[in-house]
């Protein structure tokens, strides 16, 4: 009987960390910010993008960091709020987020509502590469934010790059992407057509 129990209980151990991991990535409760969390299986599908999809089930305020535009004057995170904000960290030596920028770009044009800012965390001595960088791939501004000191990779969670994250105009984290995406892609479209429907 003893086995019988010891032998259940190691069973039981894996089942409860995936579940765990799956209500990490799929909580139901709604958001506390001005933006409504997407359908669960519209969600799904726009998962399937990424490395990992995490929604906040108890969304905190950004916190506080700096980063720099392109004539080197600080944008701080207070000045995110007001309206939603798509924030990506991206380098130029990611290959994956090189990859992305276009899709981002597109995005930021289809999508007049939603702030989309792109900031690399190259550690150069001035942003000046980062620019010809950009301009050599026809990327527009919304990439043109530099974070030379890392206080985003400080001050937000992040694995790795490139990491996106949906900011509601209050200021709330909502979700956290992980890897890059096709942001112009049906599963996306349906995703944040979805937010909007909801908002409404």
């Amino acid at each position: 009987m003893k086995n019988s129990l010891k032998h259940r209980s190691l069973i039981m151990i894996p089942i409860a960390l995936i579940a765990g991991a799956l209500l990490t990535h799929y909580q139901f409760s709604q958001p506390k910010g001005d933006l409504p969390r997407a359908p669960y299986n519209i969600e799904k599908a726009f998962a399937k993008e990424f490395s990992a999809l995490t929604y906040a089930p108890h969304p905190a305020d950004i916190p506080p960091f700096g980063f720099q535009d392109k004539s080197g004057k600080t944008i701080n995170s207070t000045d995110l709020k007001g309206q939603t904000t798509l924030l990506n960290v991206w380098a130029t030596w990611c290959t994956p987020c090189i990859a992305e920028l276009p899709a981002l770009q597109a995005f930021d044009e289809q999508n007049t509502d939603i702030n989309v800012i792109a900031v690399s965390m190259d550690t150069k001595p001035t942003i000046e590469p980062i620019l010809d960088f950009l301009k050599n791939r026809e990327i527009g501004d919304f990439a043109a934010y530099w974070d030379h000191k890392s206080e985003l990779k400080r001050a937000l969670p992040m694995r790795g790059i490139p990491t996106t994250y949906l900011i509601g105009p209050d200021g709330l984290i909502l979700y956290r992407f992980e890897g890059d995406a096709d942001w112009t892609g049906e599963a996306a479209t349906a995703f944040f057509n979805a937010l909007k429907t909801e908002k409404e």
